[in-house]
């Protein structure tokens, strides 16, 4: 099940740290990890780590891949984060 909000009734959902996670995996779609770390500038571990390891300090490495390959803006943390879906102009 895709979580990234793809109609536009669903354009702000709530989100914990492990879906945080799983959209990382979802945004990167068919690009390989180290094409991913490349444009991101961090190493192929640490793409692998924002997938795979649910520690605070990635969360700013999986904000950054999901907004930089989808159409999404997050927000948090707070108890947990929120994910929106940005209007098409």
């Amino acid at each position: 099940m895709k979580k990234i909000p793809e109609t536009a009734m669903e354009t702000e959902r709530r989100i914990s740290r492990d879906e945080l996670a799983a959209l990382v995996r979802e945004a990167r779609g068919p690009r390989s990890q180290i094409e991913v770390a490349r444009q991101m500038g961090v190493s192929q571990a640490a793409v692998s780590q924002a997938e795979n390891n649910l520690d605070a300090y990635l969360d700013s490495l999986r904000i950054r891949i999901i907004e930089c390959y989808t159409n999404c803006e997050v927000k948090g943390p707070e108890a947990q984060f929120t994910i929106h879906k940005n209007q098409q102009p």
